[in-house]
């Protein structure tokens, strides 16, 4: 057989682009040729927009769920196509797959092809699973497919019991280490073993694994997990040697904190009930899928851990192929299993332009099959990225009455040319109103909010109905859609304190009064235009209620002949999202350099527009102040009716942020008034026409809108340095003020060169402004704990280590302790001196009544339960000789495995303090969807030296959540704040402008894997103005310490010289 092409043409981008109705995708995405020329489609919204393809035919008409999943490249260049659907054929190209032959090949009891892949010496090997019971047996020719060889391996499966190979992929690594995706199972239908009987739960479920081969694939060994409950996993190697796996995530089986219906479970990951096909009522139904969604995961260290899980597509999409472009585009197909409201089923692609870290919007359109069988498009998709910066993908897809096999040729939009060629938003109208404020028209649609309807809260109960929103911050976001009352106008800014004075001077209205409590716990009460940071003329008016905002807008209708109103909750909603679907318009993570939040430490609301505007053109719609808004209906002239605050404000915490956060004032709006609290105006797109007394230009500008400028790091390592054994697996490292190092038991005056003994310098220790060193017992010593015998009398003593000399000579005296209630605690890392020279210490344990436990039997069987620990602070005043109870920093008993403990306290350059706190090892939801692991490092802030403490926040480089164990923090000369964290590997992240609210490089020195172990107690010090020593703790034979050298320094601004 030979399979010919249409003549060859040149990807120039060629868009048609064509608006479309949300209501009207019945009629589906029309893939068939426009005049001569292929095509595919990208819809992104309700856009559909067409690029030119070149479809070749491979086979002229295949069955259902005909797979040929793999295509593959030999050293020069010839490509090749083969899979389930095609056993014993393989598809050959010579020419960039303009062109194809079929030959045929004979392999023994071959039945379903599981894996196909062609290494750098032009092996061919073919994974495959023969009748009967599920075995993996593995053919090799090294003829081009001529002849084969087939072994059956000897895999260990323990403790599952069969390997099913769908589906699998096979990976050549550089160092020619081969690694094969196998899905595991301890029973026939991952539910019952072979007898029937139920698997326990730890059992249940799929479990996809990574297998290696170090001799070409004829022996298999180190099992390492995936993912849980999964399969069919394609892997991918990027030009970094990270690798990436995309993965189908299925689960049939209930596990604890799922809902209780699958329907419910289904909602949570992306499910959209309301498509009529036959299918969909299928999937409707009780006895289904849980879980169907293509994730996507990273290795750092060859594939024996895998971090960053994340899903990618909706709910119903089934095994996937990458493929990384030349300029770094990730591409990942997928097969959308069942007809919806965009096409019928058939092959999809989503596009990263960041290694799979966010994904565009839009979706590629492939093939589609028939509307009336679903089978008919159901071909698992392979793809292979060529040279020239384009793809072919193989395809099944309707044509002419029957399902084809093709070859797609086709390419993504580059980023740049996607900005350019999106069909552009219509411009908005706007006027100025008499104010000197912008008005935007927005253009209504309808969307999937994420904000509960409170009208719709309150009506189902009355019908006998429960309700199916929480009154409260309504996470995990379930969309609700909603159609828009009509186009509307929303200011640019929030009302100004400067158009507030206008309203209060012309009519005698109460001036503005408020409280607050502030990120830091810290209350204050009073009017806002008497407060530093509060009463600027460009500042938000704040301390006004609903009330406040309904006379002023009757104040402003009057005055101008229009009808002003607040925001209605979905109209705030759709013009903060401006068309996107993430918790903010850049991404899913809040940003001090876009957003005055509670992490920004600013403490106040800025200049409305000092931060950047979202692409509609608002500013300030995430975080300043919060902004009253009401529920859909008309309010009457005292505001009544149902109101709620929506955008976070200055002193919000990370978790009150985000598109889906909005607050539902204890006191109702029309009693309380905040000082995090303003209002925007709104209007109906009817009152957008001139009237007299608008302005020609705005008076009210964007405050710089540059948002915090952070400096860049340059971090740079050093050779490690080896600094002998220790006798334990933690490690205490201490550089003092005249340069000698200190760890554990030995202390240099050479900086590492050669070592004297000395006393343990314990693991709490600082040097004070005169030079002592005082020091806490460390964790080898039977005294670290401080026992607190009669937990009422709060007393206890500990021993307390002294040195004048640079730990030369030690003294020792008992300090006591008062901390009313406690029962434990142990002092770790955090001890400083305040500028009073009071000493303050945290520590970690449990007070009388902390008994909330875990479900774990180990936990309830200690005769001290150590889990669920709190983080507290004592406060000495007389160099230590005698401590008192000062405050607790964080108890959260419902927040992971042990509680906060493992503190670092730290003084930052604003004269704030700061606590680290470890609070387990994992830092996510664990793959069985289990939340109890999500145990992430935390910060929290202290504006009063020690007193009172900000809500805990986590710590994210980029989207990637910071997890570990025993923190130390430190700062530069250069007042970059770095951070230690320990396990499960070892890192350190920096905060450029030195307060913790933003981090921006992380650098990983150790990596579990291959090669010595690793502790994960280590330890860090500066020995030089921006440079720091990391001592990693690795077995070699005995516990020995290797320092590692980081610098850190700020880059130079660049400034642009005037022309």
């Amino acid at each position: 057989m030979r399979v010919t092409s249409r003549p060859r043409m040149s990807f120039v981008v060629v868009i048609c682009s064509l608006a479309i109705p949300s209501t009207a995708w019945a009629d589906k995405v029309d893939l068939r040729p426009n005049g001569t020329s292929d095509r595919i489609a990208v819809v992104s919204k309700d856009h559909v927009t067409y690029l030119p393809a070149r479809r070749i035919e491979l086979v002229k008409s295949v069955p259902g769920s005909g797979h040929a999943r793999y295509i593959r490249r030999t050293s020069n260049g010839d490509l090749y196509v083969t899979g389930a659907g095609l056993e014993g054929t393989l598809l050959h190209s010579r020419d960039g797959g303009s062109t194809w032959k079929s030959k045929s090949y004979s392999i023994e009891n071959m039945r379903f092809m599981s894996a196909f892949t062609i290494l750098r010496d032009d092996t061919f090997i073919i994974v495959f699973m023969p009748p009967g019971k599920h075995r993996v047996l593995i053919a090799h020719s090294g003829d081009l497919g001529r002849t084969w060889s087939v072994t059956q391996p000897k895999i260990d499966l323990g403790p599952y019991t069969e390997a099913y190979a769908y589906n699998s992929d096979l990976l050549e690594r550089p160092d020619g280490e081969l690694l094969l995706t196998l899905d595991l199972r301890a029973g026939p239908d991952a539910i019952n073993d072979e007898d029937g009987n139920p698997l326990p739960l730890v059992l249940k479920g799929s479990f996809p694994h990574l297998f290696r081969s170090k001799d070409g694939g004829k022996t298999w060994r180190e099992q390492s997990l995936i993912t849980m409950y999964g399969g069919e996993a394609h892997l991918l190697e990027l030009p970094d040697g990270n690798l990436l796996q995309c993965v189908r995530k299925q689960r049939w089986h209930r596990l604890p904190g799922d809902p209780v219906k699958p329907m419910d479970a289904k909602l949570l990951s992306g499910y959209r009930p309301e498509f009529d096909s036959e299918e969909r009522r299928k999937e409707n139904s009780e006895g289904t899928n849980r879980v169907k969604n293509m994730f996507i995961g990273e290795s750092r260290d060859g594939g024996h851990t895998w971090t960053d899980e994340r899903q990618v597509t909706s709910f119903l999409q089934c095994s996937g192929d990458m493929a990384l472009l030349p300029n770094g585009t990730l591409v990942l197909e997928f097969l959308h299993r069942y007809p919806d409201d965009v096409a019928n089923t058939g092959i999809r692609a989503r596009i990263s332009d960041d290694t799979g870290k966010t994904w565009r919007d839009e979706t590629y359109i492939l093939s589609q099959g028939n509307s009336k069988d679903i089978d008919s498009g159901s071909c698992y998709p392979g793809t292979i990225a060529m040279p020239n910066g384009t793809l072919i993908s193989i395809c099944a897809n309707w044509v002419n009455g029957r399902t084809r096999l093709e070859a797609v040729h086709w390419k993504p939009l580059s980023a740049t040319a996607r900005r350019a060629k999106t069909p552009p938003r219509k411009k908005s109208r706007t006027f100025v109103n008499s104010l000197g404020m912008k008005m935007i028209e927005v253009e209504a649609k309808p969307f999937d909010s994420w904000t509960p309807d409170m009208t719709r809260y309150n009506r189902l109960p009355l019908s006998g109905q429960a309700p199916d929103v929480a009154f409260a911050l309504n996470r995990p976001r379930v969309p609700l859609r909603v159609a828009m009352k009509g186009d509307y106008y929303l200011g640019e800014f929030p009302v100004t304190n400067g158009m507030y004075r206008q309203f209060v001077e012309d009519t005698d209205h109460r001036k503005p009064q408020g409280r607050l409590v502030d990120f830091f716990w810290l209350h204050k009460s009073g009017a806002p235009w008497d407060m530093k940071g509060f009463d600027g003329k460009n500042l938000p008016v704040t301390g006004v209620n609903n009330q406040d905002a309904v006379a002023f807008c009757k104040w402003l209708s009057k005055r101008e002949g229009r009808t002003y109103r607040v925001p209605r909750y979905y109209e705030f909603e759709f013009a903060n999202r401006a068309g996107t679907d993430q918790r903010f318009w850049w991404g899913e993570q809040p940003d001090v350099r876009k957003m005055n939040f509670g992490r920004s430490l600013i403490g106040h609301p800025t200049p409305v527009g000092s931060y950047p505007p979202n692409p509609w053109g608002f500013y300030d719609l995430h975080g300043n102040v919060w902004q009253y808004c009401i529920n859909d209906g008309r309010t009457d002239s005292h505001g009544r009716g149902r109101w709620g605050g929506w955008g976070s404000a200055f002193n919000s915490p990370s978790r009150m942020t985000g598109a889906d956060a909005w607050s539902n004032f204890n006191e109702g709006p029309n009693l309380m008034r905040l000082l995090s609290a303003g209002f925007r105006l709104a209007c109906d797109a009817d009152q957008g026409t001139a009237r007299p007394r608008d302005l020609k230009k705005p008076t009210i500008v964007a405050a710089g809108n540059r948002g915090q400028e952070l400096p860049e790091l340059e971090v740079t390592v050093g050779k490690r340095i080896d600094m002998g054994p220790i006798p334990t697996n933690a490690a205490f490292f201490m550089a003092t003020a005249n340069g000698t190092w200190i760890l554990n038991n030995k202390r240099s005056a050479d900086k590492g060169k050669t070592w004297q003994a000395c006393e343990p310098i314990g693991e709490a220790f600082c040097q004070l402004r005169d030079g002592t060193i005082i020091s806490m017992p460390n964790g080898g010593s039977p005294e670290t704990r401080l026992n607190f015998p009669d937990p009422l009398s709060g007393k206890s003593t500990l021993p307390v280590r002294v040195s004048t000399d640079d730990w030369k000579t030690v003294k020792t005296f008992r300090a006591s302790f008062q901390v009313p209630l406690a029962r434990f605690f142990y002092p770790v890392r955090g001890l400083i001196e305040l500028d009073d020279g009071r000493l303050l210490m945290t520590m970690y344990g449990r007070m009388h009544g902390d008994r909330i436990r875990e479900d774990s039997p180990v936990g309830f069987e200690l005769r001290t339960p150590w889990i669920k620990t709190r983080v507290i602070v004592v406060q000495s005043k007389d160099r230590g000789k005698s401590w008192q109870y000062l405050s607790t920093v964080s108890y959260n008993p419902q927040l992971g495995f042990e509680g906060q403990n493992e503190s670092d306290l730290i003084r930052l350059p604003s004269g704030l303090l700061a606590v680290f706190m470890r609070t387990g090892i994992h830092g996510y939801v664990d793959k069985h969807g289990r939340k109890n692991l999500d145990q992430p490092l935390l910060v929290s802030w202290s504006a009063d030296n020690g007193t009172n403490w900000s809500d805990p926040q986590r710590i994210h480089v980029g989207d990637r959540l910071i997890a570990g164990i025993y923190p130390r923090a430190l700062l530069t000369k250069q007042n970059v704040l770095a951070v230690l964290r320990c396990r499960p590997d070892g890192s350190v992240i920096f905060s450029p402008n030195g307060d913790g609210g933003f981090w921006s490089d992380e650098h990983i020195y150790y990596r579990p894997g291959n090669g010595p172990r690793h502790a994960g107690m280590q330890d860090m010090a500066l020995i030089g103005p921006n440079t720091m020593l990391v001592v990693d703790v690795v077995h070699k034979g005995a516990w020995r310490v290797e320092g590692v050298p980081i610098t850190v320094t700020k880059k130079a601004r660049k400034v642009e010289r005037p022309r």
